[in-house]
Parts: C-alpha cells; sequence; structure tokens
C-alpha cells in the first residue's frame, strides 16, 4: 500500500515574502504604497541588520493586518448608468412623481432594494 502526503497549501499557511516586490504583489499595491504603509501604519514587516536592511514579512502576519484602505474610510462608490427608453420614462414619470420628491430619489431606492435583493440571493 502506498501513502501519498497531501502536498496542496492550505489557509492558515505562511510565506515568506523576501522584499518589497513580493509584498507589494501580496498586498496587491504598489511598492512605494507598501513602503508607507510600513513607516505610516505600522504594517508588519521586519528589517534584518545591516547597510542594506532587507526587508521580509510573513503573508499570515500581512493578511491578518488591518489594512488601512478598509479601515473606517467610505469604499469606492460604483457608478450606475440606467437607460430606459424616452415612451417608457414618459409613462413611469407620473407614477414615480406621485410616490417621490425626484426621479434621483426614486432611482436611489431602487438601487438600494436591488443591492438588498441581491444580498439575500
Amino acid at each position: 500500500m502506498v501513502l501519498y502526503k497531501d502536498y496542496s497549501v492550505s489557509q492558515n499557511m505562511s510565506m515568506l515574502l523576501e522584499g518589497w516586490k513580493q509584498i507589494s504583489y501580496h498586498l496587491r499595491v504598489s511598492q512605494s504604497t507598501a513602503q508607507k504603509w510600513e513607516f505610516r501604519q505600522r504594517m508588519p514587516v521586519h528589517h534584518l541588520p545591516g547597510p542594506k536592511g532587507r526587508v521580509f514579512a510573513e503573508s499570515a502576519e500581512l493578511d491578518a493586518w488591518p489594512r488601512p484602505h478598509l479601515r473606517g474610510r467610505q469604499r469606492r462608490r460604483t457608478a450606475i448608468t440606467v437607460r430606459l427608453p424616452e415612451d417608457v420614462l414618459t409613462a413611469l414619470r407620473p407614477l414615480i412623481e406621485q410616490r417621490f420628491s425626484t426621479i434621483q430619489e426614486f432611482v436611489s431606492r431602487a438601487v438600494a432594494h436591488y443591492a438588498e435583493q441581491q444580498l439575500r440571493a
């Protein structure tokens, strides 16, 4: 009987990232952004002693570190364009004006309703 080891990478394994190129690639940001985060946001990276001061990081530490762009700031907004044929808009306009103060309010509520339905699905 032959037993095979499972060599697949599990979720809780960590990789050693050596240098700003690998660290920034792992975080999906530029090298300068990664360096700024280390300096300003205390990103968990380690420096080796020496004149060049090489840098390394553990991928698990970086994944557990709360990223600056996800802390308290608003997420990037996405624009949605809705185009209705003129005859449909003309038919809907009186109904919309009866229930909502502006067309924009109607669209805003319609998008919120759609997003809510997508979250339930």
